[in-house]
């Protein structure tokens, strides 16, 4: 039984083969092109004119009995310039999973991996994957594709940034169109929150489910509440709670 080996890639015009050794002699061929360093060697090197894909035919036999395996051969030059794509930078609240959704030109072995951060690849050989297990902060993968062996690497990376829930401390409903509102990063992440907020007497000034930082500094009747500190308790989740104060000065 003759196997040739695998299908296979080089950036070159030399590839050494691998066909699997018989116990009966064994001969390369080549029905279009190609010269072998010796062609009754299963290792034997083939080398070509030019690039392309080719057909190398290994037969073992004893003279009475023949078998005949083929292998496909692509010969790349080194100086191919390589397409990939890591996709878009990313900016995401609390949850520590995405879709990462990668190009690449056909035909490229593609790898993901981690530059910096943490992240756990779905399929770390596909373009598109899910990652998880991400880090509070930035996260940076880098996507590498080749051809094969000794072709040239080609690299692209994306950023993924993951905010952690932040309250201030403050805030200034005075209408200048900068820090105008009670924003709370990450809160998207829990539609179904809960913010109660308190006078320094303890009565509830504002009483809000799914808050969606639309807070602007007035009080449950519309009205502006004065300058002062109030203090908060916003439930994100009934095993997650936040308790604290937020002052505001106009």
């Amino acid at each position: 039984i003759a196997f040739a080996g695998d299908d296979d890639e080089v950036c070159a015009l030399s590839y050494a083969l691998q066909a699997v050794s018989s116990t009966v002699p064994g001969t390369w061929s080549a029905p279009v092109v190609g010269v072998f360093t010796d062609a009754s060697s299963a290792s034997s090197t083939v080398t070509v004119i030019d690039n392309g894909s080719y057909p190398f035919v290994w037969t073992v036999g004893d003279g009475q009995c023949f078998s005949s395996d083929t292998v496909i051969i692509s010969f790349h030059d080194p100086g191919t310039p390589l397409w990939v794509d890591a996709g878009e930078d990313q900016d995401i609240d609390v949850f520590t999973s995405t879709q990462l959704d990668g190009a690449a030109a056909s035909g490229l072995n593609v790898l993901w991996s981690v530059v910096s951060g943490n992240g756990i690849f779905s399929n770390a050989n596909d373009t598109s994957t899910q990652v998880v297990d991400l880090a509070v902060g930035e996260n940076v993968f880098v996507l590498s594709a080749t051809f094969g062996q000794g072709c040239a690497q080609s690299t692209d990376t994306v950023l993924i940034t993951v905010n952690d829930i932040f309250i201030p401390q403050g805030f200034s409903p005075n209408g200048d169109g900068v820090n105008d509102s009670f924003r709370i990063t990450g809160i998207n992440a829990f539609p179904g929150n809960d913010l109660k907020v308190f006078n320094r007497w303890g009565q509830e000034v504002v009483g809000q489910s799914g808050y969606a930082n639309d807070w602007k500094g007035s009080g449950s009747n519309g009205q502006d509440l004065p300058d002062d500190t109030y203090f908060y308790v916003l439930n994100l989740t009934p095993e997650r709670t936040y308790n604290g104060f937020v002052v505001i000065k106009r």
